[in-house]
């Protein structure tokens, strides 16, 4: 699966850039089959924005249990809280 098909809003210059860490952050995370590709990306493109935003746009605090960001890891590489 190509980025232009599992995120069709992306432009790109934006995949080219993106996608050796898209593959690192898929691979650290075990994610080796197309079904769980699919579930990655497209939490990644609505948490993203289409890979508009690479932090997320509020602090976090009032979700302090909740998951951690696929966005966030992508963006630094390590694990932080998500606001969504």
């Amino acid at each position: 699966m190509d980025t232009a098909t599992a995120l069709p809003r992306v432009d790109a210059s934006t995949a080219t850039t993106v996608l050796p860490r898209l593959n690192a952050a898929m691979a650290r995370g075990e994610i080796t089959t197309p079904r769980r590709a699919q579930y990655f990306l497209a939490a990644l493109g609505h948490e993203s924005v289409s890979l508009r935003y690479f932090e997320d746009l509020a602090s976090g605090a009032a979700y302090e249990a909740g998951p951690t960001s696929a966005t966030s890891i992508l963006a630094t590489g390590h694990v932080s809280r998500a606001a969504g």
